[in-house]
Protein backbone atom coordinates (compact mmCIF):
# COMPACT_ATOMS: atom_id res chain seq x y z
CA UNK A 1 0.00 0.00 0.00
CA UNK A 2 1.59 3.27 -1.04
CA UNK A 3 0.90 6.71 0.89
CA UNK A 4 -1.63 8.00 -1.42
CA UNK A 5 -3.57 5.22 -1.70
CA UNK A 6 -3.40 5.06 2.25
CA UNK A 7 -4.25 8.63 2.37
CA UNK A 8 -7.53 7.66 0.81
CA UNK A 9 -8.66 5.05 2.62
CA UNK A 10 -7.79 7.13 5.77
CA UNK A 11 -10.08 9.95 4.88
CA UNK A 12 -12.58 7.34 3.89
CA UNK A 13 -12.65 5.95 7.08
CA UNK A 14 -12.39 9.10 8.65
CA UNK A 15 -15.31 10.42 7.54
CA UNK A 16 -17.51 7.20 7.84
CA UNK A 17 -16.48 7.36 11.89
CA UNK A 18 -17.25 11.35 11.40
CA UNK A 19 -21.04 10.49 9.87
CA UNK A 20 -21.31 7.95 13.18
CA UNK A 21 -20.42 10.71 15.79
CA UNK A 22 -23.07 12.79 14.49
CA UNK A 23 -25.15 10.18 14.42
CA UNK A 24 -24.75 9.04 17.97
CA UNK A 25 -22.77 11.96 20.10
CA UNK A 26 -19.76 9.48 20.82
CA UNK A 27 -16.05 9.95 20.14
CA UNK A 28 -14.77 6.74 20.15
CA UNK A 29 -15.79 5.76 16.32
CA UNK A 30 -12.98 8.72 15.48
CA UNK A 31 -10.35 7.74 17.97
CA UNK A 32 -10.57 4.27 16.81
CA UNK A 33 -10.64 4.82 13.41
CA UNK A 34 -7.69 7.14 13.57
CA UNK A 35 -5.43 4.62 16.04
CA UNK A 36 -6.69 1.32 13.80
CA UNK A 37 -5.84 3.58 10.42
CA UNK A 38 -2.20 4.51 11.47
CA UNK A 39 -1.13 1.18 12.94
CA UNK A 40 -1.88 0.37 9.09
CA UNK A 41 -0.09 3.29 7.91
CA UNK A 42 2.88 2.25 10.32
CA UNK A 43 2.59 -1.41 9.51
CA UNK A 44 2.38 -0.67 5.71
CA UNK A 45 5.37 2.02 5.28
CA UNK A 46 7.77 0.26 7.78
CA UNK A 47 10.06 -0.70 5.55
CA UNK A 48 10.55 3.11 4.19
CA UNK A 49 12.00 3.73 7.33
CA UNK A 50 13.15 0.53 9.26
CA UNK A 51 16.47 2.23 8.39
CA UNK A 52 16.01 5.21 10.78
CA UNK A 53 16.79 4.73 14.17
CA UNK A 54 15.81 4.15 16.99
CA UNK A 55 12.13 2.76 15.81
CA UNK A 56 11.90 5.03 12.58
CA UNK A 57 13.60 7.60 13.97
CA UNK A 58 13.24 10.55 16.73
CA UNK A 59 11.00 12.67 14.49
CA UNK A 60 8.61 9.96 13.64
CA UNK A 61 8.56 8.79 17.29
CA UNK A 62 7.31 12.55 18.61
CA UNK A 63 4.91 12.90 15.62
CA UNK A 64 2.81 9.37 16.89
CA UNK A 65 3.55 10.79 20.26
CA UNK A 66 1.69 13.56 19.11
CA UNK A 67 -1.10 12.05 17.57
CA UNK A 68 -1.55 9.07 20.52
CA UNK A 69 -1.92 12.16 23.18
CA UNK A 70 -4.60 13.47 21.13
CA UNK A 71 -6.80 10.13 20.91
CA UNK A 72 -6.32 9.67 24.41
CA UNK A 73 -7.39 13.27 25.35
CA UNK A 74 -10.53 13.18 23.16
CA UNK A 75 -11.77 9.31 24.66
CA UNK A 76 -11.30 11.28 28.09
CA UNK A 77 -12.10 14.57 27.35
CA UNK A 78 -16.16 14.30 28.75
CA UNK A 79 -14.90 14.13 32.21
CA UNK A 80 -12.67 17.35 31.66
CA UNK A 81 -13.86 20.66 32.13
CA UNK A 82 -12.50 22.86 28.99
CA UNK A 83 -9.97 24.86 30.31
CA UNK A 84 -8.30 21.55 31.10
CA UNK A 85 -8.53 20.20 28.14
CA UNK A 86 -6.77 23.37 26.69
CA UNK A 87 -4.22 22.66 28.99
CA UNK A 88 -3.96 18.84 27.45
CA UNK A 89 -4.37 19.91 24.01
CA UNK A 90 -1.35 22.58 24.10
CA UNK A 91 1.18 19.53 25.16
CA UNK A 92 0.93 18.16 21.37
CA UNK A 93 0.82 21.59 19.64
CA UNK A 94 3.98 22.59 22.04
CA UNK A 95 5.74 19.70 20.66
CA UNK A 96 4.89 20.37 17.21
CA UNK A 97 7.79 21.68 15.33
CA UNK A 98 10.15 19.34 17.05
CA UNK A 99 9.35 16.45 15.19
CA UNK A 100 10.37 18.48 11.71
CA UNK A 101 13.69 19.91 13.58
CA UNK A 102 14.56 16.35 14.79
CA UNK A 103 14.02 14.98 11.13
CA UNK A 104 16.15 17.94 9.70
CA UNK A 105 18.48 17.40 13.00
CA UNK A 106 19.25 13.48 11.67
CA UNK A 107 18.67 13.45 8.13
CA UNK A 108 15.61 11.70 8.58
CA UNK A 109 13.41 13.85 6.65
CA UNK A 110 10.91 11.41 4.46
CA UNK A 111 7.78 11.40 2.54
CA UNK A 112 6.29 9.60 5.23
CA UNK A 113 7.21 11.74 7.88
CA UNK A 114 6.40 14.70 6.33
CA UNK A 115 2.61 13.00 5.61
CA UNK A 116 2.48 11.75 9.23
CA UNK A 117 3.24 14.84 10.76
CA UNK A 118 -0.16 16.71 8.32
CA UNK A 119 -1.94 13.98 9.13
CA UNK A 120 -1.82 15.08 13.19
CA UNK A 121 -1.93 18.28 12.50
CA UNK A 122 -5.48 17.75 11.08
CA UNK A 123 -6.49 15.43 13.25
CA UNK A 124 -5.77 17.72 15.93
CA UNK A 125 -8.02 19.90 13.92
CA UNK A 126 -10.91 17.53 13.89
CA UNK A 127 -10.86 16.52 17.41
CA UNK A 128 -10.69 19.71 19.08
CA UNK A 129 -13.42 20.90 16.35
CA UNK A 130 -15.88 18.26 17.22
CA UNK A 131 -15.32 18.37 20.88
CA UNK A 132 -15.91 22.18 20.91
CA UNK A 133 -19.37 21.68 18.81
CA UNK A 134 -20.70 18.86 20.51
CA UNK A 135 -20.45 20.80 23.81
CA UNK A 136 -22.09 23.61 21.76
CA UNK A 137 -19.50 26.08 22.64
CA UNK A 138 -18.91 26.30 18.85
CA UNK A 139 -21.47 26.61 15.90
CA UNK A 140 -21.38 24.08 12.78
CA UNK A 141 -19.49 26.91 11.20
CA UNK A 142 -16.42 25.32 12.27
CA UNK A 143 -17.04 21.76 10.49
CA UNK A 144 -15.74 22.50 7.49
CA UNK A 145 -12.31 23.18 8.86
CA UNK A 146 -12.44 20.32 10.70
CA UNK A 147 -13.12 18.06 7.98
CA UNK A 148 -12.10 19.94 4.86
CA UNK A 149 -8.40 17.76 4.37
CA UNK A 150 -10.38 14.39 3.95
CA UNK A 151 -12.78 15.51 1.69
CA UNK A 152 -9.92 17.54 -0.21
CA UNK A 153 -8.26 14.02 -0.40
CA UNK A 154 -11.33 12.17 -1.71
CA UNK A 155 -11.73 15.48 -3.99
CA UNK A 156 -8.28 15.07 -5.78
CA UNK A 157 -8.63 11.28 -5.92
CA UNK A 158 -11.79 11.44 -7.60
CA UNK A 159 -10.84 13.50 -10.49
CA UNK A 160 -7.78 11.72 -10.77
CA UNK A 161 -4.97 14.27 -9.49
CA UNK A 162 -3.62 11.91 -6.71
CA UNK A 163 -0.63 11.18 -8.71
CA UNK A 164 0.52 14.87 -7.77
CA UNK A 165 2.60 14.91 -4.28
CA UNK A 166 0.18 16.89 -1.33
CA UNK A 167 1.92 19.50 0.18
CA UNK A 168 1.00 22.64 2.35
CA UNK A 169 0.92 26.22 0.53
CA UNK A 170 3.26 28.25 0.89
CA UNK A 171 0.78 30.23 3.80
CA UNK A 172 -0.17 26.84 5.53
CA UNK A 173 2.09 26.60 8.44
CA UNK A 174 0.84 29.66 9.34
CA UNK A 175 -2.57 29.21 8.97
CA UNK A 176 -1.96 26.02 10.93
CA UNK A 177 -0.54 27.99 13.97
CA UNK A 178 -3.59 30.90 14.12
CA UNK A 179 -5.64 27.80 14.08
CA UNK A 180 -3.84 25.59 16.68
CA UNK A 181 -3.75 29.04 18.74
CA UNK A 182 -7.60 29.88 18.22
CA UNK A 183 -8.51 26.93 19.07
CA UNK A 184 -6.78 26.30 22.38
CA UNK A 185 -7.81 30.13 22.84
CA UNK A 186 -11.57 28.89 22.73
CA UNK A 187 -11.07 25.89 25.08
CA UNK A 188 -9.27 28.60 28.03
CA UNK A 189 -11.71 31.29 27.64
CA UNK A 190 -15.13 31.33 25.35
CA UNK A 191 -14.89 34.37 24.91
CA UNK A 192 -16.27 36.65 22.18
CA UNK A 193 -12.95 37.67 21.23
CA UNK A 194 -11.57 34.08 20.98
CA UNK A 195 -14.65 33.31 19.15
CA UNK A 196 -14.15 36.30 16.08
CA UNK A 197 -10.63 34.83 15.89
CA UNK A 198 -11.31 30.78 15.51
CA UNK A 199 -14.03 32.12 13.02
CA UNK A 200 -11.07 34.16 11.00
CA UNK A 201 -8.63 30.84 11.21
CA UNK A 202 -11.54 28.85 10.11
CA UNK A 203 -12.10 30.70 7.22
CA UNK A 204 -8.48 30.86 6.28
CA UNK A 205 -7.76 27.26 6.54
CA UNK A 206 -10.85 26.80 3.83
CA UNK A 207 -9.51 28.92 1.90
CA UNK A 208 -5.83 27.84 2.05
CA UNK A 209 -7.49 24.08 0.90
CA UNK A 210 -9.39 25.83 -2.10
CA UNK A 211 -5.89 27.67 -3.38
CA UNK A 212 -4.10 24.38 -2.76
CA UNK A 213 -7.25 22.47 -4.95
CA UNK A 214 -6.53 25.19 -7.48
CA UNK A 215 -2.90 25.31 -7.44
CA UNK A 216 -3.13 21.47 -8.28
CA UNK A 217 -5.46 21.87 -10.32
CA UNK A 218 -2.98 24.26 -12.59
CA UNK A 219 -0.07 21.78 -11.87
CA UNK A 220 -2.59 19.06 -13.86
CA UNK A 221 -3.36 21.38 -16.67
CA UNK A 222 1.03 22.40 -17.23
CA UNK A 223 1.66 18.71 -16.30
Amino acid sequence: MSLKQWNIIHSIFILIALAVFHLTGRYWPVAATAFLSVILLWTTQWYTISHLKPAGGYANMLTFLRYILQLLIVVFSDIWPLWSLGLLFSVPIMLDGMDGYLARRFNHVTKFGALFDMETDSLFITLTGIILYKRNIIGGWILPAAYIRYFYVLLIAIIQMNNIQEKRTRFGPFIAFIMFVSLILEFLFQSPATRILLFAASCLVVVSFIYSFFSVLSQKRHA
